[in-house]
């Protein structure tokens, strides 16, 4: 912090101040630092991300969406800027949108378990179930036992009358 407070400008010093923050778990000044890097160097995805990941903990959506977008205009290929844009819009209530993004994740990086788990989690808010099941599926293959996908899809089965295979996925 004393470097940073003497070299208000040094984009590297803002970075490893955010980084070390949010390593340290203390969000709210990691979200500031992270800011601050991306007003010095509005081309790291990765902070952007990681500011974006932040602000939806937080669940500061308007926010966690803003900084995804911004960040997706220098980077438009970044797939899990997309995901947090698109998990950013779902909380919004912003379906078609999300629909849009999450889809843009999975052709970026179909080996990207968080890409198919917020196609799925889009497709069953729009209540396109049989669809949001292959997406669950198509998560569950690449992370067998990734728990939130285990989860939502248990729960998005007994929604769709189907309580003997929620009970086998839930048991996973």
């Amino acid at each position: 912090k004393p470097r940073l407070a003497a070299r208000p400008q040094d984009a590297e010093l803002a970075g490893l101040l955010a980084r070390a923050l949010d390593g340290a778990g203390q969000p709210e000044a990691a979200v500031a630092a992270y800011a601050r890097r991306l007003t010095l160097a509005p081309d790291d995805a990765q902070a952007a991300f990681r500011m974006a990941d932040l602000l939806l903990a937080r669940k500061d959506y308007a926010n966690a969406s803003a900084v995804a977008q911004a960040a997706l205009k220098a980077h438009p290929e970044h797939a899990l800027l997309h995901v947090q844009l698109a998990r950013s819009l779902l909380a919004r209530g912003r379906l078609p949108p999300a629909l849009e993004s999450a889809h843009k994740a999975t052709r970026l990086a179909p080996q990207s378990p968080e890409a198919w788990l917020i196609l799925a989690q889009v497709l069953t808010m729009q209540g396109e179930l049989d669809m949001a099941e292959i997406a669950y599926g198509k998560c569950l293959l690449i992370d067998p036992q990734h728990p939130e996908a285990l989860a939502d899809l248990g729960a998005m089965l007994v929604d769709k009358g189907e309580p003997g295979k929620a009970i086998a996925v839930l048991k996973r």
